[in-house]
């Protein structure tokens, strides 16, 4: 199967809506590019409260892959990667690559609360800790946008433009579906081509914590290093989509050229 589609899926606090630069530069390649919102992420679909688990919270994604005539490209974001590691093992056949967007590239096994919260040297993302609440009893986190310029330094450092990007691209509470659940990847699964695309001047999840996740994993990861906050599809989406693009051009060539760490 070639790969006919690319899948953007976003992190927590956020919606689909923050890849509108890059989607029309993907477009232009010959792909259809799809950014969809999680479940719980659109207004009036029930929210976070409604999120049963990773199947119900990937299910917009996983209708995607269904329909697509060849194989996708997913790649996630920050939380986004806990999903496209769910999707890869559930949906093998359908998957031709992952791009781990300075995102969590939990070994299997692992959740991504696991380097979230401060512990072993290389873990931890205190300066995103404590722009969040839990809420709800523990089932949602609560982002506080109030406090802007904190929040712009550690999810997107270099933002170009005035305030923040549209408040339509945000949510408020975030589900802790994806913080708690375990990489379900084996098989198959880990025999996909895996690109990870470093944010190196990232506050949200700080380099040595990016690369921590890329030394635990128990296969080859391609690299790719962009000079970037947290948010490079608002900073520099030329670049990002560059970089996107020419792993779904050949992606299995990634892999041959991929080490393990």
């Amino acid at each position: 199967m070639t790969v006919t589609d690319i899948i953007l899926i976003h992190g927590a606090w956020n919606r689909g809506a923050c890849y509108d630069a890059v989607v029309p530069l993907l477009e232009a390649r010959g792909y259809r590019v799809h950014a969809p919102d999680l479940t719980g992420h659109t207004p009036g679909d029930g929210g976070h409260l409604s999120v049963v688990d990773m199947e119900h919270y990937t299910r917009p994604v996983a209708d995607i892959l269904a329909r697509a005539e060849g194989q996708s490209i997913l790649l996630g974001h920050s939380m986004g990667g806990a999903s496209i590691s769910w999707l890869a093992q559930h949906h093998p056949d359908k998957v031709a690559g992952l791009i781990y967007l300075t995102a969590f590239l939990t070994a299997p096994g692992v959740t991504p609360e696991t380097f979230v919260l401060p512990g072993e040297p290389n873990r931890g993302t205190p300066h995103a800790l404590d722009l969040i609440q839990p809420v709800d009893e523990g089932r949602g986190l609560q982002a506080d946008f109030s406090r802007l310029e904190r929040f712009r330094e550690v999810f997107m450092g270099d933002y170009p433009g005035e305030g923040m990007p549209p408040a339509e691209q945000f949510i408020q509470t975030q589900t802790t579906v994806p913080f708690g659940t375990p990489n379900p990847m084996e098989g198959r699964a880990l025999d996909i081509p895996r690109l990870y695309i470093e944010a190196l001047d990232d506050v949200g999840i700080p380099i040595a914590v990016q690369r921590q996740m890329q030394k635990e994993f128990p296969g080859p990861v391609a690299v790719v290093s962009l000079p970037a906050s947290h948010a490079p599809y608002y900073s520099m989406p030329e670049r990002l989509a560059e970089a996107i693009a020419d792993f779904a051009d050949a992606p299995a060539e990634y892999r041959q050229t991929a080490t393990a760490a």
